[in-house]
């Protein structure tokens, strides 16, 4: 497809054009969709990439990034533009974005993300933190 933009601010308007064609899609209220949390915080934190066609909102992938990772949350298609390399697209324009990062750069990596090192050392702290007297480890 042809004139797909990729765009990492989306504005309220791409949020509500989600929304409703989630709403179309699932014949459930968007509130209840187990996602629409994960979207509208994504959202809130700029960390929603969405892609738009002739200034419709038609697909959309939720990034986290604590610390120097990014995780793909949620990835979603309108149902009306599945199939056409949209989803493709927004993956491709993400790696771009990110492929100068020094922890892609450096590592050798299409994405940045935390060694199990790392990790298990901010889980010891959450651990530490909420009390939690087990070994908490990611691998």
């Amino acid at each position: 497809m042809e004139n797909i933009k990729i765009s990492f601010s989306p504005k309220q308007k791409h949020l509500d054009e989600i929304a409703e064609w989630m709403l179309e899609d699932k014949k459930i209220p968007i509130t209840s969709n187990g996602n629409w949390p994960s979207i509208s915080y994504a959202f809130k934190n700029k960390n929603l990439v969405i892609a738009t066609y002739k200034n419709k909102t038609v697909g959309f992938y939720t990034l986290s990034k604590p610390d120097l990772t990014i995780a793909i949350g949620v990835a979603e298609v309108d149902p009306n533009y599945r199939n056409k390399g949209i989803g493709k697209l927004m993956l491709q324009e993400i790696i771009k974005k990110y492929a100068e990062h020094p922890k892609c750069s450096n590592e050798d990596r299409i994405l940045p993300v935390l060694s199990n090192q790392k990790m298990n050392s901010y889980l010891k702290e959450i651990g530490d933190i909420c009390g939690i007297k087990k070994d908490i480890t990611f691998h």
